[in-house]
């Protein structure tokens, strides 16, 4: 898959998960906006879903309350190819008290949106730590050593987006347990 199509399939993902966490636009923008979800210039081949014969492939994009970009991350920097590579989305769910150990990014970009609680970050690239509330996004960079202390009494929730090495058959249920 060519690099640019890969970084369209990742916003575009991104943008699905998202859409519907905190997402709205001014009623006078929505109508121009709703026509940005759809991917820009890419004709569809009615073929992939001819098994839905009895219901007919919607034309337009229309009815999207809004899209607000929340960030974005150039994989350029982060990845030198996106060979052997996969796109990874987990619900992060951590218990009062809970924390997910010190680890890196070193070829792993991600991003975290969080749903629900307060959870505390502590970064490399910042000299305190960081309270991550609901509708927060982080970034998790190439460069980024971190970790999460769920420091309430409350749940914490995030969807949590990465750029993995892609897991062998063997290996495949095995890859998404980690942070």
């Amino acid at each position: 898959m060519p690099l640019f199509a890969f970084k369209t399939l990742l916003i575009t993902l991104c943008i699905a998960c998202l859409g519907g966490c905190q997402t709205t636009l001014a009623d006078k923008n929505s109508s121009s906006q709703s026509q940005n979800v759809s991917a820009q210039g890419e004709v569809a081949d009615l073929s992939a879903v001819a098994h839905f014969s009895n219901v007919k492939p919607a034309q337009q994009t229309q009815g999207i309350g809004g899209v607000k970009v929340l960030g974005q991350l150039p994989l350029a920097q982060e990845l030198d190819s996106i060979d052997d590579k996969a796109l990874r989305v987990r619900e992060l769910i951590m218990l009062p008290g809970a924390t997910v150990a010190v680890h890196t990014h070193q070829y792993r970009p991600g991003v975290a949106y969080i749903l629900q609680g307060e959870v505390v970050e502590y970064r490399s690239d910042s000299s305190i730590p960081l309270t991550r509330s609901v509708g927060q996004i982080v970034f998790e960079k190439h460069d980024l050593t971190h970790w999460w202390h769920n420091q309430s009494q409350q749940t914490v929730k995030a969807l949590v987006v990465d750029i993995i090495a892609a897991p062998t058959p063997a290996a495949g249920k095995a890859s998404g347990n980690s942070k």
